[in-house]
């Protein structure tokens, strides 16, 4: 075409994607190579979890035409192909598949035809079959490739242009095959055909094109190019063949033929083509029914099968009871032998002298063997904490648990923070800084009650540290009291007045008219917001545009818990999730996605309130209409979720009071029938009202499957390189769409890191003054995971007969290193003080075996292991690396580079001994001819002998928060580990920051790293003083490690690893 693009139509080219790394990039060569000028591509991703978004980005950068990227917020293949209609802005519509790919001419041509007369509403053309040689050999890919070949030779008459009648009306239009126009990639769409006939139908999987192209031939003529214009690619991974292999094909058929005999979309068909679907029907039925029949006959022989299975296990069963009720005997003579013991005698002294001081149940309760334990306990609680945390909260942690001990009270500091809170101040003048340009609009509706509401936003004033991006809305609905004139007081705040009583739902439609904020936060006047709660609120909102709303944890004036998110049964009614609980319990600290929040407290984002119409007013006066406004934003494809670290006080019953016949608060069971009678449909979804069911009901919306961690305790990410691998890990097992619960073996919610993992969504267990039992807590959750990933041979020790006694989902033990390999190796450089475990390298490796072999899959980090464990006769070993971000930056050049780096966990002997010897031995070597070069030794948990290093030439700098300085301006890293196991991870951490390395056999290890090449490698205090002055002295050498570093490292990418694990997961 001659003519310039600004007059010419413009072409939306979509380009729906899911998980289509292998094939994306030759499609999107094929889409940006069109010759057709006036074009937007489109390309519209579904939540893929490999690199297709990153080869998108690649190729948006090279692309001359307009090139956009979206995320479809309604997961699903059909979603997906509408989602991309809705943002498409062109005359025509033109499918592009990721795995499919279109000649150069293709749009030119297509849109030359279909310009040529207004009434045509499709053009297609024909197009290649390519099917590898490999995918011919598979039985379901060769069937689709002889039914795909040369199809529009099928039609008796076909022209340029005809009536999409005439095509219905052809005598070969039922015979195969049925798809005589071909799949979304072959065709060009007037877009507003879809405003006439529909979207596509999200109902079928199989047959949803050409349900599509029927609809439009009824009402248009249709567009035949007689040249190939595309290529249509047939593959193992194709929805297609897999649609094929789960049978929804023949399901999709009889939807098919169904719609088209009784949707009234088709009332133009002919009645004599509708003769011939009804008849061909009723033969597809026929057939379907003899394979049910078929089916159940050998569902019926399974089911005998199983009925022997269970007589055999009722069997095994019995003699099982028969042996446990000899044990129980033998138990009961083993008590009475006890009583009569002079420990039992010692008992019953100490409850008399515990019953002066406690009931005598509660004496009773608490006997002097668990006193003595729990002592233990607490003295190994306070010396962790006070090492970790220091003696104030060391101090007040024991302190806690010492009164609940004695007197089985407990008592939560921020109980009684929120109780010195929640005492109502008198009100007074306030100055509140706003800004006419805000982020976040406040809207706040009021009908007297000013005291409350002056609290409100005296909260505001003291906790926002946001000041510059808010404004602040008081709708007052025509109040009797003070509160006009009090609100003069208040400075920096826009009042609305309604001209008479208008309620809650059209005082907050108003208030929001009048926003000017990106985005909106419903706040009752009866409320108290703590620090930090409008910034979580607008962290998630900015962390995800697929949320559309969140809400805050809402907590009584006593301190207890109000709401956790709200649940919303089958019938419509209602839970508070945590209600009157301790708003410190694990369950509801973490970001979860919800049925509702409370409008008591909620951030909507403005654009889709507006979209929404507001608060529906079906729901006047008020109740409901939160929960619908919630339900609504769902309906859209948006999340609803709760943010914990929004807490706010909520003096319930304020404003609308307690009483569920009398005013306002009556409402709430009249809207409930509304409610149900809209939402039905949705509610389907939902649990039943079961009060024992709560904990399945509060997870209803998670991902689909559970995957329980455990580990020694929280990700310590910026201490340990162990701890930065499993974060990594966590983060790679949600991208696989795993709901996560983690539990800590030492039961401590250290900061910051539980808050990381619960702001990820992680459910972080831990101790807490009303359930202090850990293993309470883990079984309690067994029952909600579908998978466990189990570190280190001690915690196996510890848990796994416990869990696999209470849950029979697979194990994956996780070794973190081989312990017996890095023990043995430490025993022989290290004298019996300096060991860190009792048990010797061969008890580790009796365990670590064992374990493997129960285990259901075992991860080490390095092939060297895998083989270790495979000559040990260990299977179904998988390598799991640490995984590092390869650093694109450039940093500063090797000449204003200075000084040697190590970095590492001093309560590792490894790391201790590895400084020792490169200060006492080999620097001494390096500074004979180089005295100015300085060691920096960085690492958390520094020990003494490591202190007592520090010299000019030393600094022993301990824990940084932020270490990138220092990879950036040392010239050299040292990594001499004489022992060990594992992959090292400060060595991975160097190389991804390019910073060349000089380390031992041992350091590099099962990286496969090559001397010279990446890395320099000595193992001798002479040799290792050579390696560092060489590379120390010579740039090109530097420059040479330096890009091979970053090179190598990329094997270890987050992406390369999520690989792994997929096929690790699909092999279980």
């Amino acid at each position: 075409m001659s003519d310039s693009s600004d007059i010419l139509p413009l072409i939306s080219l979509l380009i729906p994607t899911f998980q289509g790394e292998e094939f994306l990039e030759e499609t999107l060569k094929s889409a940006i190579s069109q010759t057709y000028p006036n074009l937007e591509i489109i390309v519209s991703d579904d939540h893929s979890t490999d690199a297709t978004l990153k080869i998108a980005q690649s190729y948006q950068k090279k692309s001359p035409h307009k090139f956009e990227i979206i995320v479809n917020p309604q997961p699903g293949m059909v979603q997906n192909w509408n989602y991309c209609l809705k943002n498409a802005r062109g005359k025509y519509i033109k499918f592009l598949f990721q795995d499919d790919l279109l000649t150069p001419n293709c749009v030119e041509e297509l849109v030359k035809l279909a310009e040529q007369e207004e009434s045509i509403g499709l053009v297609f053309a024909p197009r290649n079959v390519l099917m590898s040689a490999e995918n011919k050999l598979e039985e379901q890919t060769e069937k689709i490739y002889e039914n795909a070949k040369d199809i529009h030779r099928f039609w008796s008459v076909l022209k340029p242009i005809q009536s999409g009648q005439d095509l219905l009306n052809d005598p070969n239009f039922l015979e195969e095959p049925i798809n005589k126009i071909g799949e979304p990639s072959t065709v060009l769409i007037k877009k507003d055909v879809f405003n006439k006939v529909g979207y596509f139908d999200l109902e079928l999987q199989q047959l949803v094109d050409l349900e599509m192209w029927i609809r439009i031939m009824v009402h248009y003529k249709i567009g035949f190019v007689d040249e190939t214009l595309s290529t249509f690619r047939i593959h193992l991974k194709q929805q297609t063949v897999k649609n094929e292999q789960m049978e929804k094909s023949a399901i999709d058929h009889r939807k098919f033929t169904q719609k088209l005999l009784t949707n009234e979309s088709y009332n133009l068909l002919s009645q004599t083509l509708k003769n011939q679907i009804y008849s061909r029907r009723i033969i597809s039925v026929e057939d379907d029914l003899r394979w049910q029949l078929n089916r159940s006959k050998g569902r019926i022989q399974q089911l005998e099968q199983y009925e022997q299975e269970l007589e055999t296990r009722w069997a095994n069963t019995q003699q099982q009871l028969d042996q446990t009720a000899a044990q129980l005997m033998q138990s009961e003579a083993l008590i009475e032998a006890m009583k009569s013991s002079k420990f039992w005698k010692l008992r019953d002294g100490w409850l008399k002298i515990k019953s002066l001081f406690l009931p005598a149940e509660e004496a009773e309760k608490t006997d002097l063997s668990l006193i003595i334990f729990k002592t233990q306990k607490l003295i190994k609680t306070f010396w962790f904490s006070l090492t970790e945390e220091g003696l104030n909260v060391a101090g007040a942690r024991t302190y806690r648990k010492l009164r609940k001990m004695l007197t089985g009270k407990t008592t939560l500091l921020i109980e009684e923070e929120v109780k010195k809170i929640a005492q109502l101040s008198q009100p007074r003048p306030l100055q509140i800084s706003t800004s006419p340009t805000p982020i976040i609009s406040i809207i706040i509706p009021v009908y007297n009650q000013y005291l409350y509401t002056f609290n409100c936003l005296e909260s505001i004033l003291k906790t926002n540290s946001t000041a510059n991006e808010i404004e602040i809305i008081i709708v007052d609905d025509c109040s009797s009291d003070e509160t006009q004139e009090q609100l003069k007081n208040i400075s920096g705040i826009h009042v609305l007045k309604n001209q008479q009583n208008q309620g809650f739902i059209k005082s907050c439609n108003y208030g929001a008219s009048q926003a000017k904020g990106k985005y909106l936060y419903f706040l009752n006047n009866d409320t108290q917001i703590l620090a930090g709660c409008l910034e979580s609120l607008l962290y998630l909102m900015e962390k995800s545009p697929l949320i559309g709303a969140v809400g805050s944890k809402l907590i009584y004036n006593n301190g207890k818990l109000q709401e956790a998110g709200g649940i919303i049964w089958q019938d419509a009614t209602g839970w508070n999730y945590g209600r009157l609980d301790d708003i410190d319990q694990p369950e509801y600290n973490y970001v979860r996605s919800v049925d509702y929040c409370s409008g008591a407290s909620l951030l909507v984002r403005t654009e889709i309130f507006n979209q929404l119409g507001g608060f529906s007013e079906t729901f006047l006066p008020a109740y409901y209409e939160d929960t619908d406004l919630c339900f609504a934003i769902w309906n859209l494809g948006y999340q609803v979720v709760y943010q914990p670290k929004s807490q706010v006080i909520h003096y319930e019953g304020i404003t609308s009071g307690t009483d569920l016949n009398s005013g306002i608060k009556q409402y709430q069971k009249v809207n409930q029938i509304k409610f149900l009678s809209k939402w039905q449909e949705d509610l389907k979804q939902h649990f039943l009202p079961d009060a024992s069911r709560v904990p399945q009901a509060a997870r209803r919306l998670a991902r689909k499957q559970t995957i329980l961690v455990i580990d020694s305790y929280v990700p310590l990410y910026d201490k340990e390189s162990g701890c930065v691998r499993l974060l990594e890990i966590l983060k790679i097992l949600q991208n696989l769409n795993y709901d996560i619960i983690f539990f800590p073996d030492n039961g401590n919610p250290e900061e910051p890191y539980t808050s990381t993992l619960q702001q990820m969504g992680i459910e972080v267990l831990y101790f807490t003054p009303k359930k202090p039992d850990l293993n309470e807590l883990l079984i309690n959750r067994l029952s909600l995971v579908n998978l466990i990933w189990l570190c280190r041979p001690e915690l196996c020790e510890k848990y796994l007969d416990l869990i696999r006694h209470y849950s029979h989902v697979p194990v994956i033990y996780d070794t973190i290193d081989l312990h017996f390999l890095r023990i043995k190796r430490q025993q022989e450089f290290l004298s019996q003080d300096y060991q860190n475990t009792n048990w010797s390298w061969e008890t580790y490796q009796k365990l670590e075996i064992k374990f493997a072999q129960k285990s259901n899959a075992t991860i080490v980090v390095t092939e060297a292991e895998k083989q270790t464990l495979n000559e040990l006769n260990v299977n179904n070993v998988w390598v799991i690396p640490n995984i590092h971000y390869p650093h694109e930056h450039f940093w500063e050049s090797f000449e204003q580079r200075s000084g040697l780096l190590f970095i590492g966990s001093y309560n590792h002997p490894p790391n201790i001994d590895a400084v020792i010897w490169l200060c006492n031995e080999i620097m001494p070597l390096v500074w004979e001819s180089h005295p100015e070069i300085k060691v920096t030794l960085l690492g958390s948990n520094l020990k003494d002998e490591v202190k007592a290093l520090a010299s000019e030439q030393v600094l022993v700098k301990g824990y940084v928060e932020d270490v990138e300085s220092y990879f950036r301006e040392s010239r050299v890293f040292v990594a001499p580990l004489r022992f060990g196991a594992g992959m090292k991870g400060k060595i991975g951490q160097s190389m991804s920051y390019g910073l060349p390395t000089v380390t031992t056999t041992i350091g590099a290890e099962g990286m496969g790293l090559k001397e010279g090449y990446d890395v320099l490698i000595a193992d001798k205090p002479d040799s290792f003083a050579l390696q560092i002055i060489s590379i120390y002295e010579n740039a090109t050498l530097w420059h040479n490690i330096a890009k091979n570093s970053r090179q190598t490292i990329q094997q270890y990418s987050p992406d390369s690893v999520q690989k792994k694990l997929q096929e690790l997961f699909d092999s279980l």
